[in-house]
């Protein structure tokens, strides 16, 4: 009875250490679900000369999904090694996919401007949209623009420099939850 006793407890030992054993090896019948974040940063840089008579205007998505509509009004003072003393304005917005981010950059007259004088105009700026895992380990790189320039407008010619340059970027990036993308206009 004893040695009955003592194999069934080692049966039961045995079946317990493979049973454990073999869930063990199991794979997980659903993958891990990757979460995937789409990024844009933006930045423009000017001179106070133009800031004179232009505004910059903006629309871009923010963390929300709603669209903002503004005139950069806020401008950091810096010091630039290409151009000296600048105004600086910068955005970074990031979104859990799926989702859409977007930025447009246009450059606007200032009421009782002149349309026929001549103007001096500095703009550099950038727009970068990518997305990327929790790791930041990228997935895609969405839109690329930038530009650094600095025009002279002879006079008469700002109404064709306007309809020419402007806007300066214009995206609208449409991510999926996969982290792929696609890019259109603003509507």
């Amino acid at each position: 009875m004893k040695t009955t006793k003592s194999t069934l407890a080692a049966l039961a030992v045995i079946c317990a250490i493979l049973c454990s054993c073999s869930k063990e090896n199991r794979e997980d019948p659903t993958p891990e679900k990757i979460t995937y974040f789409g990024e844009i940063t933006s930045h423009v840089l000017t001179d106070a000369e133009t800031l004179k008579y232009f505004d910059f205007y903006i629309m871009e998505y923010t963390a929300t999904g709603e669209i903002s509509k503004h005139n950069v009004t806020k401008w950091e003072d810096k010091v630039s090694d290409l151009y000296g003393s600048v105004k600086y304005w910068e955005s970074d917005v990031k979104i859990t996919l799926p989702g859409k981010l977007g930025f447009y950059l246009e450059l606007v007259p200032k009421a009782g401007i002149d349309m026929e004088a001549g103007y001096h105009i500095m703009r550099d700026y950038s727009c970068y949209a990518w997305s990327h895992d929790a790791g930041n380990t990228p997935v895609q790189e969405a839109y690329k623009n930038g530009q650094s320039v600095i025009s002279h407008i002879k006079a008469g010619k700002l109404s064709d420099f306007l309809k020419q340059d402007n806007p300066f970027i214009d995206a609208v990036i449409t991510f999926g939850a996969d982290g792929k993308s696609t890019v259109s206009k603003w509507q």
